[in-house]
């Protein structure tokens, strides 16, 4: 990861500085970033003949860091059931 890279996640313009909640004053690292974000899954569940998918909800540091890299989560919060 070049330099560029790594600044990329606070250099997104002005209210995306995402902050690293264990090191003061430090902008949040993309290996940070992208740590926090493995965390999100989506869910497949079989109930008969149905498949119901659903994305897990995000805790407010990840949804701040999905902000900053200008994911569109909407569809994110309803269960699709097939």
């Amino acid at each position: 990861m070049n330099g560029a890279q790594a600044r990329w996640i606070s250099s997104r313009g002005p209210g995306q500085k995402v902050m690293d909640p264990d090191l003061p004053f430090q902008s949040m690292t993309p290996r940070r970033a992208l740590a926090l974000l493995k965390e999100v899954r989506i869910q497949c569940l079989a109930a008969g003949t149905q498949q119901i998918k659903l994305v897990n909800r995000r805790n407010a540091l990840q949804a701040k860091v999905l902000r900053a890299l200008s994911v569109d989560t909407s569809t994110w919060s309803k269960a699709e059931i097939a």
